[in-house]
């Protein structure tokens, strides 16, 4: 017999004495890794990992963008884990986790050679591609669009659900994938200088679209379009660095902010996926539910968009900072793009 606290003391006993091992009987263990490219060790962001054990119900993951994932608070058994991505063969390894388990490195190869002579042609680039997230096959009638210092409009995948795009100026940036009766992704990287970005997208069906929030991230697109020195998009690459860091504090930490200057003030005006949130504190938001933040001064937000959606005659939320010299550098609006 169970209760809500977990199996009763005698039923652990006997479980024990039968060699029946339960989860409050074993020690947790922790499965982590990386994803990388076989041929050039790159991070691969967007694969599937899934950890399957002999018995019971198995759970997966996706890796950020350094390839990573993890598994905490698992059962010191011995597990299969299966990593799948868009373009590569899949990998499968075994996990003794009753046993300690370094950080696994798993390689992956792929199934078809990019176009080198347009990766290295184009001296900066975000490309990959866009498939289904059931079965990982290519969405072929997807659209691409780029948020960020080389705005995009929205660019089909070709016949293979790839994409190549060329951008002006490395730095961070939103990648938008959408498709017809599937749900919309977007998904944060950073573009080396002289160097390209690679991700790999996957939707899910969706029954209806969010017309609202596909018109707050065309209107991310104009703001960045008009935005002036004082303004950033800090990828989430980036807010996650520090895990006890606030969102406050990781903005003010991330090298995006750092490199334009930026500061904050006694106040802020905050929007969550395109909506005002009125009393939302930066404080209070964790990175980790966090895909990438645009921050403007006031005068630096030249679309006027932020301002029109701001309810009129409500004050913006508090920081919790005291007392700064104005100026034309001091953060005004924050608009916050969650994870999808």
């Amino acid at each position: 017999m169970t209760s809500r606290w977990g199996p009763a003391p005698g039923l652990v006993a006997i479980l024990c004495a039968l060699g029946v091992g339960t989860a409050s009987a074993q020690e947790a263990a922790t499965i982590e890794g990386r994803v990388q490219d076989a041929a050039t060790a790159r991070p691969l962001q967007g694969a599937i990992v899934t950890l399957r054990p002999q018995q019971g119900i198995p759970q997966s993951t996706r890796t950020d963008e350094m390839g990573r994932f993890s598994f905490s608070q698992v059962a010191g058994v011995t597990y299969s884990l299966g990593v799948q991505r868009l373009g590569y063969e899949p990998a499968l390894r075994t996990i003794d986790a009753s046993v300690a388990v370094a950080p696994i490195v798993v390689t992956m190869t792929r199934m078809q050679q990019l176009d080198t002579i347009r990766v290295r042609a184009a001296r900066q680039a975000i490309y990959g591609a866009v498939g289904r997230a059931k079965d990982l096959q290519p969405l072929t009638h997807a659209y691409v669009q780029l948020l960020g210092a080389s705005a995009t409009n929205r660019i089909p995948v070709d016949s293979t659900g790839h994409f190549f795009i060329p951008v002006r100026s490395p730095g961070p940036y939103l990648v938008r994938a959408t498709a017809r009766d599937y749900e919309a992704t977007s998904v944060s990287v950073i573009v080396p200088a002289n160097d390209g970005a690679e991700v790999a997208m996957l939707l899910d069906t969706a029954t209806a679209t969010n017309h609202r929030l596909e018109l707050a991230f065309a209107e991310f697109r104009d703001r960045m379009i008009r935005a002036g020195t004082f303004a950033a998009v800090v990828p989430r690459t980036e807010l996650t660095r520090n895990a006890e860091a606030d969102l406050l504090t990781a903005l003010q930490l991330s090298p995006s902010f750092v490199k334009k200057n930026l500061r904050f003030g006694e106040t802020a005006c905050v929007f969550v996926d395109g909506r005002a949130r009125v009393f939302q504190s930066l404080k209070s938001v964790d990175p980790a539910d966090v895909e990438a933040v645009e921050v403007y001064s006031a005068r630096d937000e030249r679309s006027g968009t932020l301002q029109r959606m701001w309810p009129r005659n409500m004050p913006c939320a508090e920081t919790g900072i005291g007392r700064r010299a104005p100026g034309t550098d001091v953060v005004y609006w924050v608009s916050i793009w969650r994870k999808q």
